[in-house]
């Protein structure tokens, strides 16, 4: 009898076993749950509309979660469309034995979508004006976008969120002067921290790539610190229209450098630049410099142009101080000659 009855226990234990490993590595699909997940969302808001296929159930005996999954879902907000790649949860097991879904993490993927149509539906739901502006200046791009949100007991979010982003081939016109094309970036958000990774764009030529940008998001201003950088460009009018440079005024001319720069400066509700600091080391491989007459009556300089050869420059702004370093070949007459020179603007110079 005590054999039978361990013979029982053992296969019903086996049994248990292969169910848990079943259900842990292929699991279950159900679509029991689809009416209970649409009447939660809208109860947040009625005008969202989620379409879900089959939710595929995966058992985490560790820590007695499941993971619920379902594939390339949309959601509809007033006629926009947003198309996912997948939404998956993890819910706790007790709350799926009482028919319930109460969610403690929760993954969305997009699928590479336009990102003129996600800033569209982002506007849509935010209500937010300013959005407005933005998708107005969108003229291209494609963006992945994964996003990883925690709940705490009560089904609020968490500050732990995480926003991961992949653009690919953006352009963009803000102004006349502001127009930014082949941008590519990542971006992860995190608790009002943006952190932009790999960002390559290019404006009128010019080609520019940065390693890391990040903003920082307060109350009252953004924080933005990072690097900025360019190779063999050709500085043009039209590449400082949008800094209020005239080129042509200042007598420079085919002027081409390479530069890294490293930058840090606060920006406040009124779009007011503060405590901008700035470091700049930049090659000037070529450039030409186009005397005035007045200076021509004192040199005898052919067609009233200096040639500029091989200049390394260090520039640094800070507290409104700017202070220049180069050293570099220049030609005034027939031969180059070797040149330094260092400059050091303080309060009203600078401005």
């Amino acid at each position: 009898m005590k054999k039978r009855f361990l013979k029982y226990i053992s296969i019903i234990l086996v049994i248990f076993f292969l169910l848990i490993i079943y259900l842990s590595t292929f699991g279950i699909e159900t679509d029991k749950f689809n009416s209970q997940i649409k009447n939660k969302i809208n109860q947040k808001d009625r005008n969202i509309e989620v379409e879900i296929k089959k939710i595929k159930l995966t058992l985490n005996p560790l820590n007695f979660k499941v993971n619920a999954k379902t594939i390339a879902p949309n959601i509809f907000y007033k006629k926009k469309i947003l198309e996912l790649e997948y939404i998956q949860a993890q819910i706790s097991l007790i709350s799926l034995i009482k028919n319930q879904i109460v969610s403690s993490k929760l993954k969305i993927s997009t699928k590479s979508i336009s990102f003129k149509d996600l800033i569209a539906f982002a506007r849509v739901v935010s209500k937010k004006s300013e959005l407005f502006i933005l998708e107005k200046a969108i003229e291209k791009g494609q963006i992945i976008v994964d996003i990883n949100l925690n709940f705490d007991e009560t089904g609020k979010i968490k500050n732990d969120y995480e926003i991961k982003t992949i653009l690919k081939d953006g352009k963009i016109k803000l102004l006349k002067n502001f127009n930014f094309e082949k941008i590519n970036f990542l971006l992860n958000v995190n608790n009002n921290i943006f952190d932009f990774k790999d960002i390559k764009l290019t404006k009128n030529n010019l080609n520019f790539f940065s390693k890391n940008i990040k903003v920082i998001k307060d109350k009252n201003f953004f924080f933005i610190e990072g690097d900025i950088n360019n190779n063999d460009s050709i500085l043009n009018n039209e590449s400082l229209k949008f800094l209020n440079i005239d080129l042509e005024r200042t007598g420079f001319f085919n002027t081409n450098f390479n530069s890294n720069n490293k930058f840090s400066f606060l920006i406040d509700n009124k779009f007011k630049v503060k405590n901008l600091v700035l470091s700049s080391d930049i090659i000037l491989n070529d450039s030409q410099y186009k005397i005035s007459n007045f200076l021509n009556n004192y040199l005898e300089i052919e067609n009233k142009t200096i040639n500029l050869k091989n200049h390394k420059i260090r520039a640094d702004i800070k507290k409104n101080n700017l202070t220049i370093n180069g050293s570099g070949k220049i030609k005034i007459q027939e031969n180059f000659d070797d040149v330094q020179y260092k400059f050091d603007l303080k309060d009203t110079d600078f401005k």
